[in-house]
């Protein structure tokens, strides 16, 4: 009698746990799969955020033809250009010709040719200017000296590239308002294939000072 009841107890002690264990992998069933519905939302709100983020930004470039337009209301724009040779530059709130920021850009006395430098060297990254009408700029001249300023254009990805530069004068303590049409570069230039600006000084004799806004092709 005592062994019949023994073994009656260890049976239902055994079915105890396997009943158990059974229950255990339901409820760590549904732990997990309320684990993967919330991570999939959660993922979902976390994605979308960038986009809007990203949508927001004002964009550097207009579609595939390449209308340049850099008004430095934003410090992302300042990311465009490569600094040659010394060239310093931060956002200003000094002579700004529109909206409320400018680009301050010091010329280092003595350096070869610091300027504000673009390149690229794949064709598919080359700007587009055919049927556009100028290439313009504003530029603040706060310096004590008549400043030459030298704007060169190259076309083309893979060098030799054609290429085409124009002087600028501007004199001490002035603004000026650069236009430079698109029909005259398209004598010396392949339009399609704009890979490279560069708006820079011939050695500098002493440090010079200028301001530049809205650099942009329409």
């Amino acid at each position: 009698m005592l062994n019949r009841i023994s073994k009656d107890s260890i049976i239902a002690f055994l079915l105890g746990i396997i009943v158990g264990i059974f229950m255990t992998f339901i409820f760590l069933g549904g732990v997990y799969a309320v684990y993967k519905v919330g991570k999939k939302v959660f993922s979902s709100r976390e994605y979308s955020a960038p986009k809007a983020a990203v949508s927001s930004r004002p964009a550097r470039f207009i579609g595939k033809k390449g209308g340049l337009n850099l008004g430095f209301e934003n410090k992302k724009d300042l990311e465009f250009f490569t600094l040659k040779d010394g060239l310093y530059v931060e956002q200003s709130k000094e002579f700004a010709a529109q909206g409320k920021y400018s680009l301050l850009a010091e010329f280092p006395k003595g350096a070869a040719y610091p300027g504000l430098y673009w390149e690229v060297y794949n064709k598919r990254k080359c700007m587009n200017w055919d049927g556009k009408h100028y290439f313009s700029f504003d530029v603040y001249n706060n310096s004590e000296v008549d400043v030459t300023l030298l704007v060169k254009f190259k076309s083309g990805a893979n060098y030799p590239k054609q290429k085409y530069q124009i002087p600028v004068n501007i004199p001490p303590q002035s603004s000026k308002n650069v236009t430079i049409s698109i029909n005259d570069l398209a004598g010396h230039l392949d339009m399609r294939q704009i890979s490279y600006i560069n708006l820079f000084i011939n050695k500098p004799r002493e440090t010079i000072t200028l301001y530049f806004d809205n650099i942009r092709v329409n």
